[in-house]
């Protein structure tokens, strides 16, 4: 078995330890900066939520309602 065949070569592990470093930096700096931007973001996705099935509980209400008038209930 040649020397070739054997393992990785150091130039790949630093390529590879370097690329991961970058994808980690990366990734903390997304997360960390906007920490704000996304409570906030998802407070109002929250707030949009509730007011999407408080509306949709009305619709389907007032649709029953009806229904049960039509049939004279």
């Amino acid at each position: 078995m040649n020397k070739k065949e054997k393992g990785i070569t150091l130039v790949s592990l630093a390529v590879t330890i370097v690329v991961m470093t970058i994808l980690v930096t990366v990734t903390i700096a997304l997360l960390s900066s906007d920490d704000e931007n996304l409570i906030n973001e998802v407070k109002n996705e929250t707030k949009y939520h509730e007011e999407a099935i408080e509306n949709e509980q009305r619709k389907i209400n007032e649709v029953t309602q009806n229904q049960m008038e039509d049939w004279g209930l």
